[in-house]
């Protein structure tokens, strides 16, 4: 028979389940970030490297967004720090990708979810110290029987970006499995723009078919053969510019092809046959990766704009005039001598009111100059390099607003890229307070030292807006451009030679071909007359074969801006073109 008491352990027992429940309430409501950068942890300082965050325990619909501090240099050198926040809104769970630059892996990186007021909600240090490259490296997705390089261990990716600049600390792309589609397109772009890719698909392309891939594929018309041992092989018509440059035994087995600026490389053969001698071979003849920039050309185009001072006429007028004055005050003073004291100091405000009217004649004082170029890209897709150079004549804050999505990349200088310490460690490592910047609301703000250059890159997408048709049967060139402006010159190219043309206007526009003379008789032309444009670009893409069109605007040559700043604005179009009978 029960007494109707309770127990004196149930209470106990209730207790405890209401502060576990609560307990789990507390834990699953309170925010946490899992952040990945580069691939596998694999990054190289001053190249930029995607960045995947998964977030979790978010309740609800909230407004954040995340931010990443890197910390540069170490206490002996002095230290500086780079804040970042990527131009993606948080709303919820899930997971979120952008790509980052990365200056100085050798110290953690913190990755944070902060609110709209800027409070943390969540955060993860980043340890890359044992995974950082100071090189490009191979990267691989799929699989291979060897190593790329024996004596490092090889990258795999497990994810592939879609943003083709996240591909920038790639040396090369081993592909032996199906990216997904959005993966391809980064990678076509990325390859035009001067990466490298090796296809190891061999008699399996097929399975990785697609538009995309064979516009990439250095064959037209593929097929399957088999060799003498009956092992099966991917053949087919190889394309302009498509060099064999391996063979096993009779049967070819790498094809390499220059596309764009960069290379495409394709294995016959299946991976898994493939042996560590030729793997081995293959990467050794395969190009690597080259980074598309226009740091040299924004450099030399800042160098050329005219600094604002008073002419040498003016500065010899003045001084006449002083001798003039101090002459009629010498004679005045033989008789006068208060006069002469008072005509001196007439004489010296009169100059300084003078000079300083000349100087100053359009109210403005000029102390920034800043060059911005921008290159296009035209092919079946789109895509843009954007170069930002600033040399300020006095210490200020920059605060630069950014049109483009990417967060902008400090690019190291040329003449400091060729210094001999900045070729054996990072220069961010080495300077770090010359990298101190801040990326938040879509522009730029950082410290400029007097007489300090500074260059910012970033990259994108865009839509194709220039189209080229080469006529073969009445040798015209047909170009159709939608830009915002005209081009104020041109350089029309088939198979290395070429002619230049002075304006360019906006829609449909014929040119026949007459006259051509040789690219290098052009581009002696170019650097005689101007800053070198088709030298600069003749480096990175193939001029000498294939219908290339180069145009050249200025949006707003040596404009001045109201804070005192000097701007040009140059815009590059690179437009490969088509053939037609």
């Amino acid at each position: 028979m029960t007494s109707g008491r309770t127990p004196q352990h149930i209470p106990f027992l209730m207790v405890l389940a209401m502060l576990l429940a609560l307990w789990g309430v507390a834990g699953a409501a309170t925010p946490s970030i899992e952040a990945q950068i580069g691939f596998n942890g694999h990054v190289v300082p001053e190249r930029y490297a995607p960045l995947r965050v998964d977030v979790r325990g978010l309740s609800g619909v909230v407004d954040a967004q995340i931010r990443v501090t890197q910390t540069l240099g170490t206490p002996w050198r002095g230290t500086a720090s780079v804040l970042q926040e990527p131009r993606i809104s948080v709303t919820g769970n899930g997971i979120y990708r952008t790509t980052i630059p990365l200056y100085d892996p050798f110290n953690p990186v913190l990755v944070s979810l902060i609110d709209a007021s800027g409070r943390p909600l969540a955060e993860q240090e980043v340890d890359l110290r044992s995974t950082r490259r100071l090189d490009p490296f191979p990267l691989l997705y799929g699989m291979l029987p060897y190593p790329i390089d024996p004596d490092t261990p090889p990258v795999n990716a497990t994810d592939l970006p879609s943003e083709w600049w996240a591909y920038d600390a790639a040396e090369s792309l081993w592909i032996s499995a199906a990216p997904p589609q959005e993966s391809w397109d980064a990678i076509a772009r990325w390859v035009y723009a001067g990466g490298t890719a090796v296809l190891l698909t061999g008699p399996d392309f097929f399975r990785l078919d697609s538009p995309i891939v064979r516009e990439l594929l250095p064959l037209d018309h593929p097929a399957l053969a088999s060799n003498l041992d009956g092992r099966q092989y991917l053949t087919g018509t190889p394309k302009s510019a498509t060099a064999t440059t391996l063979h096993r035994d009779s049967t070819p087995l790498l094809y390499i092809r220059q596309y764009g600026a960069g290379h495409v490389a394709l294995v016959t053969m299946r991976a898994a046959d493939l042996t560590p001698t030729e793997i081995a071979s293959i990467a050794d003849a395969t190009p690597p990766a080259s980074r598309l920039t226009l740091n040299d050309v924004s450099e030399t185009l800042l160098g050329a704009l005219h600094v604002v001072r008073p002419s040498y006429s003016a500065v010899i007028l003045l001084i006449v005039v002083s001798l003039v004055g101090f002459g009629i005050s010498a004679a005045v003073g033989r008789r006068h001598r208060k006069a002469a004291i008072g005509s001196l100091s007439a004489l010296f405000v009169l100059l300084a009111v003078l000079s300083g009217l000349y100087a100053n004649s359009d109210h403005t004082v000029i102390t920034k100059y800043a060059v911005n170029t921008i290159l296009q890209l035209h092919t079946s897709f789109g895509l843009y390099a954007d170069s930002y150079s600033i040399l300020w004549r006095e210490a200020g804050l920059l605060i630069q607003p950014t049109t483009s999505e990417t967060i902008p990349l400090q690019i190291v200088s040329v003449s400091a890229a060729s210094d001999a310490l900045s070729a054996m460690m990072p220069q961010s490592q080495v300077f770090p307070e010359q990298f101190e910047h801040t990326f938040a609301g879509g522009r730029i703000e950082a410290s400029i030292d007097r007489n300090a250059l500074k260059s910012f890159s970033s990259y994108g997408n865009s839509q194709p807006a220039v189209r080229l048709t080469y006529n073969t049967r009445e040798d015209r060139l047909i170009l159709d451009q939608v830009t915002a402006s005209p081009f104020e010159e041109g350089w029309f190219l088939v198979d290395g030679l070429g002619f230049r043309v002075t304006s360019v206007p906006q829609g449909l526009s014929i040119h026949t071909i007459d006259d051509m003379r040789s690219l290098r008789e052009l581009i002696e032309d170019d650097a005689d007359r101007s800053i070198g444009i088709l030298s600069s670009l003749s480096t990175e893409f193939p001029f000498h074969r294939g219908v290339w069109f180069v145009g050249h605007a200025e949006g707003s040559a040596e404009s001045r801006d109201e804070r005192g700043q000097k701007v040009r604005l140059v815009t590059l179009h690179v437009v490969e073109g088509s053939r037609h009978d």
